[in-house]
């Protein structure tokens, strides 16, 4: 609890700051004008996700161009003798009701006008389409209800059943909301549900409820068929099935708006939805009682600020990866609260804010907090500039880091009677205790600190080299890699940095590797590191499963490297090792930044684990790492692949020829052939660790 409230507290300052954005962040998308997509991503991926509901009970006769040619009509003059038979063979259908998504705004003729009047009244349930028109009234401005007309003075009008056809776009231009219409102008669906006898119908508060649509599917969720049809079906087939009528063939005239609307459907690829059908959906959701409501603002507003001061504060606490597990928790959570709310609760709120942004930004901010935090202690006293005079070195022969397991120096020994070229340059707040590791680009000395923990350090000398290439090349790579060091367990912490120009050298503390014998009860006198190399030169080749398991994690560990951008360029077994049992990469002295086709980065690395076509790209990493692999199951020198030990043939290591057909590709020499990324060769690992075949 101590540990935590002391989390809290450092914290405080970046976390609270943090919160404060990411609140503002979640009411800036909210509520800032032209935002509101944002929102109603909140609606649309709810209804686009969910399965079709198919409504069997209803029935769309399209007006469309097919009925127009089998019929010899025109959309502007339809023949509304044609509309009385059709309500005759409804009627005796015994078709509940009868929907007209359709404005008769004029009479035609006398005789069809009386014929659609009869029929309209022997059925008893038709409701008719009406109209929003300018005010009719001299010196004022504003609309007017315009009503079904049959005749010239409107005594054939023989129904009080009729209802604005309208759609409520909202601030944005998809169909969301129903048309609410007035207690004196109903809107075509509530007109309809009324006459039904609906219950929401019942209650006149309900009315101006704001309602949103409850979709039931993009297509083929309702019965649809072109008007012609309608009189070729089988006798009873509109029993107990509203019927909806309307719609406007594909050809229109110049000026005349089209009857489709876009959707949330339409928004992510789906088709536009036709007039008829959203009166339809309107109609079913009064009925069934299944429309949405949405949340209250006030609702709105806390869930953001909660949201935001949860998700700003909290991430802070953690490491990237663990924040990015806990972010992925958070934004599932919501989104599944969401679709419960959505589909069983027939609610839904600004979701997509929370999840889509307030999360993620929390998320990037821990990230760019924690890359500061780490870097904090190198801008402080990365560049260390002492003024002792410049010491000589010991002189490096050879090009591999080899432990120098004879070289010990005691304390006194060290400031008394060695050499100067015997003695390291010293190490702020360390004292070094035994050179264990020595190579091309300097000396690698097991060191303690002021309160007793060992740290390996290791020390770079400029004299060494004949130009500074190398030696800038060694700090870059220190320098690129150190911020994300401690961001993966499969990195080898880096936990200082220092550079002392005037004596010629820079330095790195890192976290000590366990012990050959031992593990980390280091005991300096006869310490010896713990690699992949010297585990192999011990060992021998590794069981499967061992060589895998290690194999797994180098690969997890790669992947993150290159996500960030880096390859490491000097993978091999000596570059391995182990810290509490786990492998990690070491001695980052080449790693540098992932470019295009390799193009200008320097052609390095060791022989026989360097790629053909040279380090610059991912796949050159894969290529080293699959070597490794070889090296640790096969026992052998890497140069021998693809040789095969003659230990596995008598008799025949099944989990060893499994796994050739992974080293072989990682190993491939034309990296088209070869795993794209660590990512791919993890993925084959995993089926042979559980030991599904490949081949």
């Amino acid at each position: 609890m101590k540990k935590l409230i002391a989390r809290l507290a450092q914290n405080w300052p970046g976390g609270t700051l943090c919160a404060l954005c990411c609140v503002l962040v979640g009411l800036g998308l909210w509520a800032w004008p032209g935002s509101e997509e944002w929102v109603y991503l909140s609606y649309d991926l709810p209804t686009v996700w969910r399965p079709d509901l198919p409504a069997n009970n209803v029935v769309l006769l399209q007006l469309d161009e097919s009925s127009n040619r089998e019929m010899s009509q025109t959309y502007q003059k339809w023949d509304r003798g044609l509309h009385a038979r059709l309500l005759e063979r409804l009627r005796l259908d015994q078709c509940p009701l009868v929907v007209f998504d359709m404005f008769f705004s004029e009479q035609t003729s006398l005789g069809a006008d009386e014929d659609f009047a009869k029929a309209i009244h022997d059925h008893g349930k038709v409701v008719l389409g009406a109209d929003r028109g300018p005010l009719r009234v001299p010196g004022l401005v504003g609309e007017q209800t315009i009503r079904p007309i049959f005749s010239e003075n409107n005594h054939l009008f023989c129904t009080t059943n009729w209802g604005i056809a309208k759609a409520d776009r909202g601030t944005g231009s998809l169909i969301r909301r129903h048309y609410q219409g007035t207690d004196d102008d109903p809107s075509l669906p509530w007109a309809a549900a009324a006459l039904m006898d609906a219950p929401v119908t019942h209650n006149p508060a309900v009315r101006m409820t704001e309602r949103w649509l409850r979709y039931y599917g993009s297509k083929n969720w309702v019965t649809e068929m072109s008007y012609y049809l309608a009189t070729n079906q089988a006798p009873g087939f509109f029993r107990d099935k509203v019927v909806f009528i309307g719609g406007k063939p594909d050809m229109l005239h110049v000026r005349e708006e089209t009857d489709v609307s876009p959707t949330p459907y339409s928004r992510f690829g789906g088709v536009e939805a036709a007039g008829i059908e959203l009166v339809a959906t309107s109609y079913l959701n009064l009925v069934r009682g299944d429309w949405l409501t949405r949340w209250s603002k006030t609702g709105e507003v806390l869930a953001l600020i909660i949201c935001g001061l949860l998700c700003g504060y909290g991430f802070g606490l953690l490491r990237p990866l663990a924040s990015l597990g806990l972010a992925a928790g958070v934004i599932a959570a919501i989104t599944a609260l969401a679709l419960v709310l959505f589909y069983r609760g027939q609610v839904w709120f600004c979701w997509s804010v929370l999840a889509g942004a307030q999360a993620p930004f929390a998320w990037l901010w821990g990230v760019v907090a924690f890359a500061q935090k780490s870097r904090q202690p190198a801008v402080e006293s990365d560049i260390v500039t002492r003024t002792e005079p410049a010491r000589a070195h010991i002189p490096v022969q050879g090009g591999s880091e080899v432990a120098d397991l004879a070289f010990a120096l005691e304390p006194e020994t060290r400031h008394g009677s060695a050499t100067p070229s015997d003695l390291p340059p010293p190490i702020p707040n360390h004292q070094l205790l035994r050179r264990i590791g020595r190579g091309a680009y300097g000396e690698v000395w097991l060191a303690r600190n002021d309160i007793g923990l060992y740290a390996a350090v290791k020390i770079v000398y400029r004299n060494l080299f004949p130009t500074s290439g190398p030696f800038e090349r060694e700090f870059r790579g220190v320098e690129k890699f150190m911020p994300i060091s401690r961001m993966h367990a499969g990195f080898v912490n880096i936990l200082f940095v220092g550079r002392d120009e005037g004596a010629g050298h820079f330095f790195y503390i890192m976290e000590a590797g366990d012990d050959e014998q031992q593990g980390q009860r280091i005991d300096p006198a006869t310490y010896s590191a713990k690699s992949l190399a010297s585990t192999i030169e011990r060992r021998g080749r590794l069981p499967v499963g061992e060589c895998v398991e290690i194999c797994l994690r180098l690969c997890e560990a790669l992947e993150y490297l290159h996500q960030q951008k880096l390859i490491h360029r000097d993978i091999k077994p000596s570059n391995i090792i182990f810290v509490n049992g786990a492998p990690k990469f070491a001695d980052i002295g080449l790693v540098t930044t992932i470019t295009p086709g390799g193009k200008g980065v320097t052609y390095i690395g060791t022989e026989g684990y360097l790629a053909p076509e040279g380090p610059g790209e991912p796949a050159a990493d894969v290529y080293s790492l699959g070597k490794v692999i070889y090296a640790a199951a096969m026992g052998l020198h890497q140069d021998q692949f693809p040789t095969l030990p003659t230990s596995m043939q008598n008799p025949p290591d099944t989990a060893l020829l499994e796994l050739c057909p992974i080293i072989a590709k990682a190993c491939e020499v034309n990296p088209l052939k070869r795993y794209p990324s660590a990512a791919a060769l993890r993925a084959d690992l995993v089926k042979l660790q559980w030991r599904e075949s490949i081949q």
